[in-house]
């Protein structure tokens, strides 16, 4: 009898356990995978990343010695790789758009998309954008702002000390 009640006990827990052992498999499979395509597109132009951030579904890195940006954004199977040179830039901007939503607690800011938007040295070249969150393709919002802020700071850094 208390084997038995033992074995459901241990299935119980299993089943309670188990979808989130799953997420955190997923999760790893799919960082691990950003960090390598991260790391090919980087030597592909002969490059060593110093610094790198791994997100959602997304990836960011810099090459401090080269001033060169890498992003990575993986999107319904569908992978896009950006290989980009700071050298090329002006300077760089966040690009936050939110909307305030009202209930009975008040008021409550839903972000709905954050980029980064990098503008060029040449004016006739277009802005690069970097998209770090969009709520149509992720409705779970985790530490994007945070990230995308560091982000900001570390290229416009690199971008004032090449002006110098």
């Amino acid at each position: 009898m208390s084997i038995s009640i033992a074995i459901i006990g241990l299935v119980i827990i299993a089943l309670f356990v188990l979808p989130f052992f799953l997420v955190g498999v997923g999760k790893n499979k799919g960082q691990k995978h950003l960090k390598q395509a991260l790391l090919k597109i980087a030597e592909e132009h002969s490059c060593n990343i110093s610094e790198f951030e791994l997100w959602t579904s997304s990836a960011i890195a810099i090459d401090e010695t080269t001033n060169d940006l890498f992003f990575v954004h993986l999107h319904n199977d569908i992978e896009t790789a950006k290989h980009i040179k700071l050298s090329d830039f002006r300077f760089c901007k966040i690009n936050n758009y939110s909307r305030v939503t009202k209930d009975r607690e008040g008021n409550h800011t839903a972000i709905d998309r954050l980029e980064l938007e990098l503008t060029p040295v040449e004016k006739v070249k277009p802005v690069t954008i970097l998209e770090f969150f969009n709520a149509d393709d992720s409705k779970l919002y985790s530490n994007e702002l945070v990230i995308v802020e560091n982000w900001a700071q570390i290229i416009n850094e690199k971008l004032n000390t090449k002006k110098q």
